[in-house]
């Protein structure tokens, strides 16, 4: 077929086409069984698992995101106004991808839940710090705005943050992780416009309607408050050695070659994947291995005249056989030497035309008619090649020639990143003229790979850069700032090193987790940074019992948004969700113990000073 593999609607269409094909068959002949396989069938059935995915991971999100919420607050309309406003920015989220962009693709499909795991965090502060006023027994519109003024500053930083976070994506060269980031990010920003106008909307209304009242302190706060200790050593000797160990363990990780080689980890696994796979192992066995060997290392040169074709041609099959096997144009199927031949058969019908005025018996002359040449002989043109034969070498706008299709050898693995990228690198070593061009499976993957290699940390650094401007601009030169930049670095490095400990490696999906936990990293610590500088004389205690509930909610439902990805069916995106949630519990931890004993620590030093 003509058709990519990655034109999924194609696929589609030729699936159907070919089952109803096969049924017809099966039918007519009872006693035989058609199976069908081949590269466009197994991606779309890849493309069918992943948006099974999408969608298992979207129903799983919202329902356990609405019972953590609900056994958290025990205010079932007060949740489902936060719920409501969340609802309003992924819907607006979504509204503008389709005006900006105007399709999601595999990666930005899945930020439906992790949009709804993370934006929901901005809401989750406000709502936590609205019932915390209300225990103090102030009127509710009062409570409102005391809650809007003390959680607007730490809720923006962090929603911008990690706006910022996505946003830096969009410095990547990969369209995909583009997408990405712009999704995200809009989908940040707009979750806390949200939460800061749709929600007290929404709150207004059930006060005026009288289905609000003030709730006990939840039980993660109460526990949080028993479990702070007094003393600022021991949250400094916990993040300390959390830091320390991360970032030797986020050594070991670098120096141990963290990139995923083998592109067989990232494949989907369902039914009719393994029933493709199972058909090919027969095939094979029946067939023979040699039929469809060496299709994925296949690419095609093209070159912009016709002319250039027999040099381009010379060059390749001049290539070593243990890169290149095979190489092919359409002036293989034109015969050679067609003026010779075309003399030559003028020769043939000259001496046919003597041989008829001699005097030849009847039989003889008939046979010397047969055989004589016609009078107009030209000579055989491209247009002139069996369109069954011709069409991989026939291009979109009609021009035809000018393709040249190559296969490299069959030593190249297609489940090898290494042997991708040999093949890649040894044929762009090819000493080829300009303007030519070489298109295939390989040289896609190694563009994916240097994207890998070149993006990551760009798109890493701008994430650095933006965090730390957003956090001075918004929350101001001072030790909140400086251990809020503190505590997001423990994230990172502690996301890390859990990598290595659960010997995860990096592919081009887990590119994107190491942006966004930046921007995670800064989310948890900057609210109880923030919060400190409100009330920090109230001590740890205080701090872990208000807002560090909230914090640990906020990373909850976020955790439930990345560990729904776990149930897909892809492991690629299964390992994406691992990171995303390591990266969590890293950046939660690092709040929880550098936040509150750099600050405990840098107030008891300044009474100390100050008493001297």
């Amino acid at each position: 077929t003509t058709t990519p593999s990655t034109d999924f609607g194609r696929g589609k269409r030729i699936l159907h086409a070919l089952q109803g094909i096969a049924g017809q068959a099966e039918q007519a002949f009872p006693d035989v069984k058609i199976g069908i396989t081949g590269d466009v069938i197994a991606a779309y059935y890849e493309d069918q698992s992943i948006m099974r995915g999408i969608v298992v991971a979207s129903v799983i999100t919202a329902l356990l995101i609405a019972s953590l919420l609900l056994a958290y607050f025990r205010a079932p309309l007060a949740v489902a106004a936060s719920l409501w406003s969340l609802l309003v920015a992924v819907a607006a989220t979504f509204a503008l991808t389709y005006l900006l962009i105007g399709h999601l693709n595999v990666m930005s499909a899945f930020l439906i839940a992790i949009v709804a795991g993370n934006g929901i965090n901005s809401g989750l502060i406000l709502l936590s710090r609205y019932f915390e006023e209300c225990r103090t027994g102030q009127e509710a519109l009062s409570a409102l705005a005391a809650a809007i003024r003390g959680a607007a500053r730490g809720t923006l930083t962090a929603a911008v943050t990690a706006g910022v976070a996505y946003g830096a994506l969009a410095v990547t060269e990969f369209r995909g992780f583009r997408h990405f980031g712009i999704v995200g990010s809009i989908g940040m920003v707009l979750s806390w416009l949200s939460a800061f106008t749709v929600l007290p909307a929404g709150l207004c209304v059930l006060n005026r309607w009288g289905r609000l009242s003030p709730k006990p302190m939840p039980f993660l706060d109460r526990l949080l408050t028993k479990l702070a200790p007094s003393k600022p050593r021991v949250f400094l000797v916990g993040g300390v050695l959390l830091f320390v160990a991360s970032a030797i363990l986020t050594t070991l990780f670098v120096l141990d070659d963290p990139f995923e080689r083998d592109w067989r980890n990232l494949r989907s696994e369902s039914a009719e994947i393994t029933g493709t796979k199972k058909l090919d192992v027969r095939m094979r066995e029946s067939v023979g291995r040699k039929f469809g060997a060496g299709l994925t290392s296949r690419f095609v040169v093209a070159v912009d005249e016709v002319s250039k074709v027999p040099a381009v041609t010379e060059i390749l099959r001049a290539a070593p056989k243990t890169l290149i096997k095979s190489v092919a144009n359409l002036s293989d199927l034109i015969p050679d030497a067609q003026d010779e031949k075309i003399e030559l058969l003028g020769e043939l019908r000259r001496l046919t035309d003597e041989a008829k005025q001699s005097g030849l018996d009847p039989e003889d002359k008939r046979t010397a008619e047969r055989i004589r040449p016609p009078d107009q002989i030209r000579k055989v043109r491209f247009e002139d090649v069996p369109a069954e034969l011709s069409w991989p070498f026939v291009e979109k706008d009609g021009s035809i020639g000018k393709v040249i299709l190559v296969a490299g050898s069959e030593r190249f693995k297609s489940w090898s990143v290494d042997d991708r990228l040999a093949l890649a690198d040894g044929v762009r070593g090819l000493k080829l003229p300009a303007n030519t061009l070489v298109g295939g499976q390989s040289f896609v993957i190694a563009d994916i790979v240097d994207s890998m290699v070149g993006d990551g940390p760009k798109a890493s650094a701008v994430a650095v850069a933006g965090a730390v401007l957003c956090i001075l601009l918004l929350v101001g030169l001072g030790r909140h700032a400086l251990v809020t930049l503190v505590a997001g670095l423990g994230g990172i490095l502690g996301m890390i090193g859990l990598c290595f400990l659960f010997g995860l490696k990096v592919n081009f999906l887990d590119l994107v987790a190491l942006p966004i936990t930046i921007g995670i990293g800064i989310d948890y610590s900057v609210n109880l940074a923030v919060r400190d500088r409100q009330e920090g004389e109230k001590g740890a205690a205080n701090l872990l019992g208000s807002t560090g509930g909230a914090v640990v909610l906020c990373s909850l439902t976020t955790i439930i948004g990345y560990g729904s990805l776990l149930l897909s069916e892809n492991a690629g995106i299964r390992s994406f969700g691992l990171a995303a949630m390591l990266g969590e519990l890293a950046c939660l931890s690092a709040a929880l113990l550098l936040v509150p004993g750099f600050l405990m620590w840098m107030r008891a030093r300044k009474a100390a000073g100050a008493a001297r």
